[in-house]
């Protein structure tokens, strides 16, 4: 998501001329520390120490939902979600780099 709202910026710069505002650079950022935090996540989680994250709770269909179901569908969702982030990050730098897009006035 950073790099997608980082080239919309670029992409929105190019064809409308203005820069980015002050709300777009601390989205930014946001999504930044986000990037971050998972990296991070990452890290510690390779680590030897033991997983003392809590139970996943089962009890009601709203606990189903919340915590079971993103686990059950990721692993195959997760080539729909690159695939189209792929896409998505292909098009942004099309538009960016290609000389015929035209300019909105």
């Amino acid at each position: 998501m950073f790099m997608s709202y980082a080239l919309s910026g670029f992409v929105g710069l190019k064809l409308t001329g203005s820069g980015f505002g002050i709300m777009q650079i601390l989205f930014l950022a946001l999504l930044l520390a986000n990037v971050r935090a998972v990296w991070l996540a990452d890290a510690w989680r390779r680590t030897n120490q033991p997983d003392e994250s809590p139970a996943r709770m089962e009890d009601t269909l709203k606990d189903k939902i919340s915590d079971q179901l993103p686990a059950a569908v990721w692993p195959i969702g997760r080539f729909v979600f690159y695939a189209g982030a792929c896409l998505e990050i292909a098009g942004e730098l099309v538009a960016l780099v290609a000389p015929g897009v035209p300019r909105l006035r």
